[in-house]
């Protein structure tokens, strides 16, 4: 692509733009959709581009390369992690937390796929899953190369569906299945695409 005047390109692969500002310390991340680039917000809360960092697990989710990932300022994970000594008890808010992406583990937990969604080739990653993830309140999104129990990619492109979580209780997600609808799967690496229910 053309850079604009007075911008350094660091990252472009077509789907990603990494670009710098000459002469100042100012970055963008930028994703290709509805044929425009659009900014990468970063994770940091500080504003400033020269501390900016980015969650390693969002872009992996988004399917960032790691090529571009390598350049980035990757946010401190221990850091925010980082327990708290609290005064008062837990709110179920701050117990289950509003997060929209699927950060677990293959070990065999159990989710009710409540919807697919299908990314084409060189189009946003981000946009189309979170739409329909708002239409599932409590969902998740994972992308399907997480687990080999997902399917990870058709003919039209990359695939990511919406869950909901039921850990490792098959009444609990066979529960979730009868209510919405979808497909219950165990999340593992074992290539079983098998629906308990």
């Amino acid at each position: 692509m053309d850079v604009p005047i007075g911008t350094l390109q660091l990252f472009c692969d077509g789907t990603w733009l990494y670009m710098a500002q000459k002469q100042s310390s100012n970055y963008g991340l930028f994703y290709w959709t509805d044929n425009e680039w659009k900014l990468y917000r970063s994770d940091n809360t500080t504003g400033d581009s020269v501390n900016q960092c980015y969650d390693k697990g969002k872009l992996d989710t988004a399917g960032a390369p790691k090529e571009l990932t390598n350049q980035l300022q990757l946010c401190d994970a221990q850091q925010t992690q980082t327990p708290k000594v609290r005064d008062r008890p837990i709110t179920a808010e701050e117990e289950f937390p509003p997060e929209d992406y699927w950060y677990g583990e293959c070990d065999g937990r159990y989710v009710l796929i409540a919807e697919s969604v299908i990314i084409p080739p060189a189009t946003d990653p981000i946009s189309e899953p979170y739409r329909v993830h708002k239409k599932y309140p409590g969902s998740k999104i994972i992308r399907g190369s997480a687990c080999s129990s997902l399917r990870s990619r058709t003919e039209s492109g990359s695939v990511y569906a919406i869950i909901y979580e039921a850990g490792h209780s098959v009444d609990k997600v066979c529960e979730l299945k009868a209510k919405y609808g979808g497909n219950a799967r165990s999340l593992n690496n074992d290539a079983d695409f098998s629906d308990p229910c």
